[in-house]
């Protein structure tokens, strides 16, 4: 790389993370990376303790997992077998090893892309699931995971055990399940299921409150939709950025059942792209500010305040992402950016090409996008996309910026065994 094009090409990290520091965290080499204060998501922000936030009681033990036919709404619900495989290291909270300790990083702020996949590739190769459909039948790109836990490893060992016709009758239903939301009103422990099913044409919902272990029980296998879900809040000290839910439909024959991951957390935010003006792009130019003000003005006018990665993990079915991006802008006041996708990878590499899609946003910025990919995603969390601005004039160029979302986890309860 010569000395002129360094010059010209700028790297910019940003962390929204829940550590109330805005001192910058490192400079080298030209990239920048700074710590600016958690902002809660819009459907959380007037109700969340901070009793359950950060150290409500949870399922301290776990919970206890089967896959019950006959299940109602009485029913205790799933009961899992002592998992084979693998040991795991209680000191890196599931992190699958052999015989030394892979260090975990729970918040990678202040990393850079480099380095959050280096450090992911030295724990080997993350769990994947199904071949998917995406990019062709002959792509090779399997739905991933997105967590630092052992949760889907645990998960994807219980339906291996099942009998063939069981886990097939299983399978067909878990394909169905395209995206699961959990949320919770902290100020009245009601908390909300949203399940988006048949290639999204279908959305159930379901709510109740929560019981003191943090356990949500809804519908009915027998009555109504006869759909029932149970979900377990798995967040080590409390809250419910990681949820465990069973999810059981009653329609046919026989009870079928899909097990799901759903988590809601906060990212780090680092971008790579050209400097001003290169392309001569005043569309790529606008957003490109935007994301140097936060570097240098985190919380000010004309920057990202807000930045949350939803993921749900079907076993035995899709995976997919949402990126929820907020912007507050001096031209449109308070907006949003989204992104959404499938989540995943080959099963022994990060790197990929496959499409991200653009949500419903309300900044203007989206209107300048004209091409959003996933380009790695390292089936704990971290993903990169690569966003296109059009190309908005006749002299304008199209121009790249390369964002890489880097989930903070919390660590998690294990699911139990009888």
């Amino acid at each position: 790389m010569t000395k002129s094009y360094v010059t010209k090409y700028l790297i910019v990290g940003m962390a929204v993370s829940a550590l109330l520091g805005t001192s910058a965290c490192s400079r080298k080499s030209g990239q920048k990376a700074v710590q600016t204060n958690q902002v809660t998501p819009p459907n959380q922000q007037k109700h969340e303790s901070e009793l359950d936030k950060d150290s409500g009681k949870s399922a301290q033990d776990g919970p206890v997992l089967d896959d019950d036919s006959n299940i109602d709404e009485d029913d205790s619900g799933p009961v899992l077998d002592s998992p084979t495989g693998p040991k795991e290291n209680p000191q890196n909270s599931g992190a699958l090893v052999e015989n030394k300790p892979v260090l975990v990083h729970y918040d990678p702020s202040g990393m850079t892309p480099s380095q959050i996949f280096d450090a992911s590739e030295r724990q080997g190769s993350a769990a994947v699931g199904d071949e998917s459909d995406v990019g062709g039948r002959r792509s090779g790109l399997r739905y991933s995971g997105a967590g630092q836990d052992s949760l889907r490893e645990t998960l994807m060992r219980f339906e291996a055990k099942k009998e063939k016709s069981r886990r097939e009758r299983d399978r067909s239903f878990a394909r169905t399940i395209n995206q699961v939301t959990f949320d919770v009103d902290w100020s009245t422990r009601e908390a909300q299921v949203s399940v988006l099913m048949n290639g999204r044409r279908t959305q159930l919902n379901f709510h109740g409150q929560l019981s003191n272990d943090l356990i949500l029980k809804s519908g009915s296998v027998k009555r109504g939709q006869r759909i029932a879900i149970e979900a377990a809040c798995m967040d080590l000290h409390g809250g419910c950025e990681t949820v465990y839910l069973k999810i059981q439909d009653g329609n046919g024959a026989r009870v079928r059942t899909a097990h799901v991951i759903s988590r809601t957390t906060t990212a780090t935010l680092f971008t790579q792209g050209n400097g001003y003006d290169i392309a001569k792009n005043e569309e790529y130019n606008y957003f490109l500010n935007l994301l140097l003000n936060t570097v240098n003005h985190s919380g000010a006018v004309n920057t990202v305040n807000s930045l949350w990665m939803r993921t749900t993990e079907v076993i035995g079915g899709a995976s997919n992402y949402v990126i929820q991006m907020g912007l507050l802008t001096s031209r449109s006041g308070q907006t949003s950016l989204n992104w959404t996708g499938a989540l995943v990878k080959p099963a022994h590499s990060s790197s990929l090409n496959a499409p991200s899609e653009m949500l419903p946003s309300s900044s203007p910025i989206a209107n300048t996008i004209r091409d959003s990919r996933l380009v790695k995603n390292d089936g704990r969390g971290n993903i990169q996309i690569a966003v296109t601005i059009r190309k908005g004039s006749v002299r304008a160029q199209e121009d790249t910026l390369t964002l890489t979302f880097g989930r903070i986890h919390k660590p998690t309860v294990r699911l139990q065994a009888e």
